[in-house]
């Protein structure tokens, strides 16, 4: 079976679809001896950047040939959503199945398989950039035209697109992604280098995700602000507010002495980031998995989340769960998260085994099987 994928969206480090897309890729081909894999990309500031990723596979699996196409992103949008008529066959050969990325939708002569990661720009339009929403409402029209599979990371994301994609629940499958084994255990000396490279203090509150609308992160402030003040927090003396993340769109935010923005931090020191902290807070207002929810769990941090979607399905009894848009409540359990001990420790103590349950070999096996399913 010839298989492609579009590993376009790994350029965009320190995004979701970048790790969905590099992880399931190098997962899908690490155990897979039978299948032939071709890898295509377009991009062209970071051309080199996924030869580089390809070549790496190549020596993993002899199977694996690759082709990068230099074209600037608003080029391939154009080629393939609007135009939509220059077949990528014609471009890279035959192939029996090709999994499309979450931003282009090119014609091709073979099975088509995507994954819709999330469905903001239909459910909160407003929390993203326009030129996203114009974008993604395009190749989604695309995908219920021609697609012959769905895959949805979440039972949430598939309820989703059945409701506004009217696709039949039976073209689409869930298939959770996974979680990085290093998130599991963060050693001490690793946590030492990244407390001494971002001089951090003992007691921090964590929160990880571009920095862009959807993320919550005003109310995240003005909860954190009234979180100071509590009576039993002052006692445990100085804490800061750590946000981690890409500047994304919207990101007018004022931040107070007690708050840092470290921007993009490289994915060696984000577990040791989440193991010394002492609450992990993520009241998305949308998600369509929500990686750094288990990732702070593998790394035995207490989490708070939002009580709604995929956030809530993935995080199981083991994490806090509030209203994402009640700053009130998000500040009283943020109170709640960082002295209890009791409850610290409760909502902690199935977190790791939880999170283990969300593997990359397993989501790749599952999504093979599909592939096969579709060629026979």
């Amino acid at each position: 079976m010839k298989i492609g994928i579009d590993i376009s969206q790994i350029a965009y480090e320190g995004t979701g679809v970048a790790q969905y897309t590099s992880e399931l890729v190098r997962n899908l081909i690490s155990n897979d001896s039978t299948n032939s894999y071709k890898l295509i990309g377009f991009n062209f500031g970071k051309r080199e950047y996924l030869a580089r990723f390809c070549n790496e596979l190549t020596k993993i699996n002899n199977n694996v040939t690759f082709r990068i196409f230099p074209y600037p992103e608003k080029l391939s949008t154009y080629l393939w959503n609007d135009f939509h008529h220059l077949n990528l066959s014609s471009l890279i050969g035959p192939l029996d199945v090709f999994h499309s990325s979450d931003w282009t939708q090119p014609p091709i002569c073979a099975k088509t398989i995507t994954t819709i990661h999330d469905m903001i720009v239909y459910r909160y339009p407003e929390t993203s950039h326009p030129y996203i929403v114009k974008t993604q409402k395009k190749r989604l029209s695309l995908v219920k035209r021609e697609c012959n599979h769905v895959i949805a990371d979440s039972k949430a994301t598939k309820t989703d697109i059945i409701d506004y994609l009217q696709i039949h629940g039976s073209n689409i499958s869930v298939v959770y992604p996974g979680i990085d084994k290093r998130f599991f255990s963060p050693s001490l000396s690793d946590i030492e280098k990244v407390k001494k490279r971002y001089n951090l203090k003992s007691n921090y509150i964590l929160s990880v995700g571009t920095l862009e609308p959807r993320k919550n992160i005003k109310r995240v402030l003005k909860a954190f602000e009234r979180f100071k003040e509590h009576r039993l927090v002052k006692d445990k003396g100085p804490v800061e507010l750590i946000l981690v993340g890409r500047e994304g769109w919207g990101t007018d935010y004022k931040l107070s002495q007690s708050v840092r923005s470290l921007g993009f931090v490289p994915d060696n020191f984000l577990p040791a980031l989440y193991k010394n902290a002492r609450l992990f807070v993520y009241p998305s207002l949308y998600e369509g998995f929500g990686f750094p929810v288990l990732e702070a769990m593998a790394a035995e941090c207490p989490v708070l989340t939002s009580d709604r979607g995929s956030l809530k399905e993935i995080s199981g009894n083991s994490a806090i769960l509030v209203d994402p848009e009640d700053v009130n409540s998000i500040a009283i359990k943020m109170v709640q998260g960082y002295i209890d001990t009791a409850f610290r420790s409760d909502i902690t103590s199935h977190a790791k085994q939880h999170a283990e349950q969300f593997s990359w070999s397993k989501a790749a096996n599952l999504i093979r099987n599909i592939y096969e399913s579709l060629v026979r």
